[in-house]
């Protein structure tokens, strides 16, 4: 093997090796994060502060009908795109109706409490600034209820939105980024928050 190549082989080993690093630290940060968590504490059955009975019904009310066209996993898509279509515009009453909150695989979204489901979706979209417009959504069937997409989105201006690995980690920008919609006494709900960022 000539000596010039040596430098090329070093480099390739380097790109792969960040790569699987950057893989293996974000498999721990959610695997981590979700052993913290009981069952019962990452599917909460209302946001903590809807005991209080002067709160009123935390439950959405807006309706939204979403066409039943299509097979089961084009009406999980359906569900999905216009979830964030209507939390990108800010019609939070809707959107909150299309989450599966008994369900939701994680507990973000209880961050910013409020005193509706509505207004703790509203909280966590201005705290986050992740309830974009969808890009591109390509799906999967997981069962027959229950289907993953690989979604990427847009920035408020048109550009790609994209999340970069932490100062001084190595890794790849990512642009790709997994949700789950599942049928829930019949109806398909959103479970996964909108991305998650501090």
């Amino acid at each position: 093997m000539a000596d010039d190549s040596k430098p090329i082989i070093v480099a390739v080993i380097c790109i792969i090796a960040s790569a699987f690093i950057s893989g293996v630290v974000v498999y721990n940060r959610i695997h981590t994060y979700r052993q913290g968590y009981s069952d019962t504490q990452l599917t909460p059955s209302v946001p903590p502060h809807a005991a209080s009975p002067t709160l009123g019904n935390p439950m959405p009310t807006a309706a939204i009908t979403i066409p039943a066209a299509g097979g089961p996993q084009s009406q999980a898509k359906t569900v999905l795109e216009s979830f964030f279509t209507l939390a990108n515009k800010g019609d939070y009453e809707k959107a909150a109706n299309l989450l599966g909150w008994d369900n939701m695989e994680t507990a973000d979204l209880n961050q910013w409490p409020g005193p509706t489901y509505a207004k703790t979706l509203e909280n966590y979209c201005k705290a986050v600034g992740t309830c974009l417009k969808i890009k591109n959504a390509a799906g999967e069937k997981i069962s027959d209820d229950k289907y993953r997409f690989a979604v990427s989105f847009q920035n408020n201006d048109g550009s790609d939105f994209v999340i970069n690995p932490p100062s001084g980690m190595a890794g790849v920008p990512t642009t790709t980024f997994i949700f789950t919609v599942k049928k829930i006494n019949g109806v398909f709900k959103l479970l996964t928050p909108p991305i998650f960022r501090s």
